[in-house]
């Protein structure tokens, strides 16, 4: 499957065993074929669990204007395969929160259907909280999930979270210091 080739490598790519993980620029979103890939991704059950901006995304124009949206408050990646580096699979946004206590980024993802259960959104989580941890910009990654969401509510654990005492009708918040990530 041909995605076009979008020249994605940059210093700031973030490798993993099997994926490439790489900060999108709004001048990526005039990129058609990206475009089209990550619209192709969102299908009501990657969206499901997703603010509802994400069920409106259908069509170029409005992943567009929902990804426009989402860079004027976040960092958004995309990542791919390293054997097919041109056709994104998924997205992360990291989005930062001025609290009192610590400097924190609220994590989001999404993945593909047809990769769900191969452990990518771990390798993927892993390999991008490890380069936060390095660069030291965050102490405290917090990541909010529908409380039916066991496979993220399990990888969110497996790396490390913990439940906060934060909730929202269905929703239970995690959190992570990167001081102790890893450790």
């Amino acid at each position: 499957s041909n995605c076009g080739s979008m020249s994605l490598m940059s210093e700031q790519s973030i490798f993993s065993e099997r994926l490439i993980i790489r900060q999108l620029n709004p001048s990526d979103l005039q990129e058609q074929m990206l475009i089209e890939s990550i619209t192709k991704i969102l299908t009501p059950a990657v969206t499901h669990s997703l603010p509802s901006a994400f069920h409106s995304a259908a069509d170029a124009e409005s992943v567009v204007s929902l990804l426009t949206g989402l860079m004027s408050e976040a960092m958004v990646f995309q990542f791919s395969l390293r054997s097919l580096p041109d056709c994104p699979i998924g997205l992360v946004f990291l989005a930062p929160e001025q609290t009192k206590s610590a400097n924190s980024a609220h994590l989001g993802y999404l993945l593909a259907e047809q990769y769900w259960r191969q452990g990518l959104a771990f390798e993927l989580l892993q390999a991008l909280l490890t380069r936060l941890q390095d660069q030291g910009t965050f102490e405290r990654i917090v990541a909010g999930v529908e409380a039916d969401n066991i496979g993220s509510i399990k990888l969110l654990e497996k790396l490390g979270f913990e439940l906060t005492s934060t909730q929202q009708e269905n929703h239970r918040f995690y959190q992570l210091l990167l001081t102790d990530f890893g450790k």
